[in-house]
């Protein structure tokens, strides 16, 4: 007989945007974060393949098949690790956003469009700046929000040139 770990629904929130539940298996969780694990199926693995392809995140040999999160509670970021399926690293992507919140029947947490991706070789990604620049006149995010998100995008650019980041999250 196979055991299965829990599952978990986490309702991720785009500002202005649409609104996406993601189930994923719960791998651990304790005050302050939870790790879960998704095994993507095919059509969408080969859709994510193709895109981190063409931004060049991923070169045209790799594969892309799982994934692993930290959600946190008290940051405001997240840590997904895609993998191939070897489970060998292919890159390490973080949201901007609130921390975690977990609700009565799963967890939310609001994306603030500041993103980065790091390859494991260290190159580093600062993605949708722009997106967050068009969000501010749009009231898409409070004053106060939008000032932890880019004191959170500068430290982790920070944390990388350091070698802190992703090591010191996984």
């Amino acid at each position: 007989m196979t055991i299965h770990p829990p599952q978990v629904t986490i309702e991720y929130i785009r500002p202005g945007k649409d609104v996406t539940e993601y189930v994923e298996d719960l791998l651990f969780e304790d005050e302050h974060c939870i790790k879960t694990f998704k095994e993507f199926p095919s059509d969408i693995a080969k859709r994510l393949t193709l895109s981190l392809q063409a931004n060049g995140f991923i070169s045209k040999g790799q594969h892309t098949a799982c994934i692993t999160k930290v959600y946190f509670f008290h940051e405001h970021f997240n840590m997904l690790q895609f993998q191939d399926k070897n489970r060998k690293t292919l890159g390490y992507y973080s949201d901007i956003g609130t921390p975690l919140i977990k609700t009565e029947s799963s967890y939310s947490m609001t994306d603030w469009f500041l993103d980065i991706w790091l390859t494991p070789e260290g190159k580093l990604f600062e993605l949708d700046v722009d997106e967050f620049e068009d969000a501010l006149p749009r009231n898409l995010l409070t004053d106060a929000d939008a000032h932890i998100a880019r004191d959170t995008f500068a430290r982790l650019i920070d944390e990388v040139k350091r070698g802190i980041y992703p090591k010191a999250y996984l």
